[in-house]
């Protein structure tokens, strides 16, 4: 069976092309219908949900993830009226299923310097620390990004388990968006912002 699809991939080569990359089409037509099928309706449900501006709006476009293993991403975004604040992609192999969430927080300059070196030194994202970029072009001075992962073999988790993540990812993130909306985190308020994040966001 192996032998098949590969003589059927090697056909569609372009001999000119500097590399080439084989599909199990069987595989990708499962782990596609998967996420299509099982996903997506709840994926888009709680984008529709949460009031912003998203994509896709309705056919998703599943892509190659490129790894050592065949592997599909369905990525989804949500934004405000100018910026994108939120990403998701659910990456599965026939393996396993991994949940990769990253938002992005938009501070003005007169938020504390103390409250974004406390995000930025947090001890419980020091597995996947956020990173720090400096913007005085938008209204906005920090733009701090976090990322987080979340996945685990098939069978560990029931489907059921993984739309609740995949519902929980979405629900923190725009939570943490309308926690910001001013620019502002104070230093009474910087302990309600990290609980919140630490739900997707917590990384050791």
């Amino acid at each position: 069976m192996a032998k098949n699809w590969l003589k059927e991939a090697i056909k569609n080569v372009d001999i000119n092309d500097d590399i080439a990359i084989l599909e199990n089409p069987e595989v990708t037509r499962y782990l596609d219908g998967l996420m299509i099928d099982t996903y997506w309706p709840t994926i888009l449900q709680s984008l529709k949900n949460n009031g912003y501006i998203y994509s896709p709006e309705d056919n998703p476009k599943i892509e190659l993830e490129l790894s050592y293993k065949l592997s599909r991403a369905l990525t989804f975004m949500l934004l405000d009226e100018q910026f994108l604040f939120y990403r998701g992609s659910l990456i599965c192999t026939r393996e396993h299923w991994i949940l990769h969430n990253e938002t992005y927080l938009f501070l003005s300059s007169e938020c504390d310097p103390k409250v974004v070196f406390e995000i930025l030194g947090n001890s419980r994202f020091v597995g996947n620390p956020p990173s720090l970029s400096i913007s005085k072009r938008h209204g906005h001075f920090y733009e701090i990004k976090l990322n987080a992962g979340k996945g685990a073999s098939w069978g560990y988790y029931d489907d059921n388990r993984i739309t609740k993540e995949i519902q929980k990812a979405i629900e923190v993130s725009t939570a943490m968006q309308d926690f910001t909306l001013d620019g502002i985190i104070t230093a009474t308020s910087i302990g309600e912002f990290l609980t919140m994040a630490y739900e997707v966001y917590e990384a050791y």
